[in-house]
């Protein structure tokens, strides 16, 4: 599936990216569906690395704070692998 070309072969293997809101679900599954449609199957590798953070004392952060950091840490990725699990089972 995808574009690998692992195995220890020596060559290096095509690497594509495709771009994404990730705390966006529907574009998730998009980007996804558009990566199985460019090339036929789908993605041998996942990369879901988005997140960010708000330093500062916990209880001097605002609830909104913490919402946002699950929203694109926790759900991001979720959203992310729901799709690329998605796509490896059909």
């Amino acid at each position: 599936s995808g574009g690998g070309g692992g195995g220890g072969g020596g060559g290096a293997a095509p690497v594509f990216a495709y771009a994404a809101d990730v705390c966006d679900e529907g574009a998730v599954r998009d980007a996804m569906r558009a990566a199985v449609e460019h090339h036929g199957d789908a993605p041998d590798v996942l990369c879901a690395c988005a997140g960010l953070a708000h330093p500062g004392e916990f209880g001097a952060l605002d609830a909104r704070t913490f919402v946002d950091e699950m929203r694109l840490n926790y759900f991001g990725s979720l959203h992310a692998v729901r799709a690329f699990a998605a796509a490896a089972e059909r």
